[in-house]
């Protein structure tokens, strides 16, 4: 039987997988390998923190933030709950985002630093539904402030989790297929937004995965997905199903930086993210074979979102690297 809600995945995956690694993250000068088990652990950990908060099925979180792996756990540890995450871009605009804030009923919104929190935090006081924000950056806000860390949701997380596991495995178990799991929100003409249920999100992952069934366990992974668009959400999810292994890139100079020393085979970017990367001359100064070498050398595939300009296109497949649009993703933008 086919499963139809987030926590039957993740349990199954981690039972079959255990101590493989599923991602890598920066850790100063060198990169910290999580296993499947690390990667649960930190999951339950902030499940754990926030179902003390008091979390409840159905609870909305707004998240504003790149992707990175802080921010996927963060989603992981909502959809196990039964809550639904509303992702948005660091960029976006304040009316948009109070429109989000005066419509639901919002207590819990994850930052992406302290830089933000700076920018928003007058802007927040006049919500008073908000009961916790939390920032990815290492912040040192005290745990009983409005204001915490998530290296404290971390901390406090786990030292709840042998206490309520059981009830985090019960509040999973009634959650229902057809309750919402992700919304995202378009601006782009009016207040639209797409509900995306805990059963859609499944089959949307499932049938992505048929599609990739040429990715082996030991492909590794590497994304710069900055935007809050459903194939930059969704594409972080894919490690879960695919097995293999990930690492993330909240912002372009880490991405640059870092793609030499993790030397993926698929990389993940937006076509306009791609098209700059074909035209940049620092990075594609000596034809393909430049461009293939810096991005770390063994690039089999880029995926993509939108198929980009034949110029571009060109660049990459010159190089021996396929660019394969995964517009399953991509469609289900409003």
């Amino acid at each position: 039987m086919t499963e139809n809600k987030f926590h039957k995945i993740l349990e199954n995956k981690v039972k079959e997988n255990k101590s493989r690694l599923i991602f890598q993250k920066k850790d100063g000068w060198s990169w910290k390998q999580i296993t499947w088990l690390d990667f649960d652990s930190e999951v339950r950990s902030i499940a754990s923190y926030l179902l003390d908060l008091g979390f409840s099925c159905g609870d909305r979180v707004l998240i504003i933030s790149p992707n990175g792996l802080d921010c996927i756990f963060t989603e992981c540890a909502v959809l196990l709950l039964g809550g639904i995450c509303i992702p948005l871009s660091e960029n976006e605009k304040e009316e948009n985002i109070e429109y989000i804030l005066s419509n639901n009923n919002i207590k819990y919104v994850f930052l992406s630093d302290e830089t933000l929190l700076s920018e928003l935090s007058d802007f927040f006081e006049k919500f008073e539904d908000i009961e916790k924000i939390f920032t990815f950056s290492d912040s040192r806000f005290s745990p009983e402030s409005k204001v915490i860390s998530f290296k404290n949701v971390i901390k406090f997380g786990y030292l709840k989790r042998k206490k309520l596991n059981d009830t985090i495995n019960e509040q999973a178990e009634s959650i229902n297929p057809e309750s919402p799991a992700i919304e995202l929100y378009c601006f782009r003409e009016g207040t639209e937004s797409k509900i995306i249920t805990q059963e859609m999100f499944i089959k949307l992952m499932e049938l992505v995965n048929k599609k990739l069934r040429f990715i082996s366990k030991e492909d590794q992974f590497y994304s710069l997905l900055s935007n809050s668009n459903s194939f930059s959400r969704l594409v972080s999810f894919l490690p879960v199903y695919t097995g293999s292994r990930g690492a993330m890139a909240a912002y372009p100079k880490d991405f640059l930086k870092d793609v030499k020393e993790i030397m993926p085979t698929i990389i993940f970017l937006s076509h306009d993210t791609l098209e700059k990367l074909a035209g940049d001359s620092s990075v594609n100064n000596n034809g393909s074979s430049s461009l293939k070498k810096n991005l770390g050398g063994r690039v089999k595939y880029i995926f993509t979102d939108v198929t980009p300009a034949f110029s571009a296109k060109s660049s990459f497949f010159t190089s021996g690297i396929s660019i394969i649009e995964l517009n399953e993703l991509a469609l289900m933008d409003c």
